[in-house]
């Protein structure tokens, strides 16, 4: 089986962790937010060079899950799978590049914005920021937590994985949770809608 061990959300507004209660708050933007965490000393680095250029959804996807993985001591990103859930997709993104084109027509559209309608930019993006070798995939399930941990089981499956980050993007906030595997009375497996309602939820049983 497998609890949650480490998680983080992240809104327009403040920058919360799940284990260790931390919190950012104070910015305007969300890149006032890395210019914050790029000096506190207990958040992670990592690679954010595609962070200017990301679309919002990257760049609350890398952000919310720097500060999930920050939780934790003892991870490898070989051993690590990332699966992106459910949220808003890039439903903005998808929106962005198709009145482009009606406006713009084949010709002049902008075909740079392709690339953010795709449901795993977000997810393949955070991988590069935390140097994650192991499965990374965007999954749609019913609005259940239920349906994610079943295939959450199915990954853990493969002897090599022993985190898995999932990761729910909305277009006002992020929520990254890091599960682990192990044999353990799993109390997190406990049917909500969203990422971001389990991780309030468990957050006020004070522990995962």
């Amino acid at each position: 089986m497998n609890q949650v061990v480490a998680g983080a959300l992240v809104d327009h507004a403040k920058a919360e962790t799940l284990v260790t209660r931390k919190t950012l708050d104070g910015f305007s933007s969300i890149s006032e937010l890395r210019s914050m965490m790029e000096v506190t000393p207990w958040v992670l680095k990592g690679d954010l060079e595609d962070f200017r250029r990301g679309s919002a959804s990257v760049k609350l996807g890398q952000l919310c899950a720097l500060l999930a993985a920050s939780e934790l001591t003892e991870w490898s990103p070989d051993e690590t799978a990332l699966i992106g859930w459910n949220g808003s997709g890039c439903s903005e993104n998808n929106t962005a590049y198709w009145e482009d084109y009606a406006i713009n027509g084949r010709e002049l559209g902008r075909s740079g914005l392709f690339v953010a309608t795709l449901p795993t930019t977000p997810a393949c993006e955070v991988a590069i920021t935390l140097g994650i070798h192991g499965p990374v995939f965007y999954l749609q399930t019913p609005a259940s937590t239920e349906a994610l941990f079943d295939e959450v089981d199915s990954v853990f499956l493969r002897g090599n994985i022993r985190h898995i980050i999932v990761l729910e993007i909305n277009s006002d906030s992020a929520c990254a949770l890091f599960l682990e595997r192990g044999d353990f009375e799993i109390k997190t497996r406990i049917q909500t809608e969203t990422l971001s309602q389990l991780f309030f939820l468990l957050k006020e049983r004070g522990k995962p």
